[in-house]
């Protein structure tokens, strides 16, 4: 029953990171690891256990390595890339299609982005929560962990150009900012500010905790071959 009720991703953003214990000094107990480990060896097969651990590996990305290594464990001759793939279409939602106009007027589309990876930050000048923590978007994009991988952007919601302007120059900051056509938030599903997402190679995408260490995540999603 603990494997079944693996929180999702979605799950994890919503309840503020997840799950809380209702006694402070329960131990944590790796339930969907055991279960996969020792009774599920009854009961499913090799890859309905690898699917499953796509599951965990969505919200912990370090988990990769060994989703791999088990993979190629059970299926020595098989293609990992075209499996992980799959599996992350099947649980992840698909990139909407979306064509938004920069700042400096160019227009910037999520075609323009295809087999890489896009940090993606909805935000506001309006949005105090949104203010208090963009430096760390500016860090990341000045700071690229993978420039040849990784494309840093933002999507200004609910807000004017002229406003928008007048935050950066004032602030300095150097970081793409895309206009909201006032569609796109609402195909993305977007139900708070700020919201961060990782927009994947392969067309779907996952989000991002709120005060998560972004560079340190970053990195991790950045080692899985898509």
């Amino acid at each position: 029953m603990a494997a079944d009720y693996l929180p999702t991703q979605q799950d994890m953003v919503d309840n503020e990171f997840g799950l809380k214990n209702e006694y402070k000094f329960t131990p944590f107990v790796p339930y969907t690891d055991l279960y996969l480990a020792s009774g599920g060896n009854t009961v499913m097969n090799d890859e309905a256990k690898l699917n499953k651990y796509v599951d965990m590996v969505i919200l912990e990305p370090e988990r990769y390595a060994i989703l791999k290594e088990n993979y190629l464990k059970a299926y020595p001759n098989g293609d990992f890339k075209a499996f992980f793939n799959t599996a992350l279409k099947s649980k992840l939602p698909a990139v909407p299609t979306f064509s938004l106009n920069e700042r400096s007027g160019k227009t910037v589309a999520n075609k323009d982005h295809q087999n890489k990876f896009v940090f993606v930050d909805f935000w506001g000048t309006w949005c105090g929560a949104c203010v208090a923590e963009i430096d760390k978007i500016e860090a990341i994009h000045l700071k690229n962990p993978n420039p040849e991988k990784l494309v840093v952007t933002t999507i200004a919601c609910y807000d004017k150009k002229k406003n928008v302007d007048d935050f950066m120059a004032k602030e300095k900051y150097s970081y793409q900012v895309l206009m909201s056509d006032g569609k796109v938030e609402k195909d993305f599903k977007i139900r708070g500010y700020p919201t961060k997402l990782l927009l994947l190679p392969n067309g779907v995408y996952l989000t991002i905790s709120f005060f998560a260490n972004y560079e340190d995540i970053l990195n991790k999603y950045l080692k899985w071959e898509i």
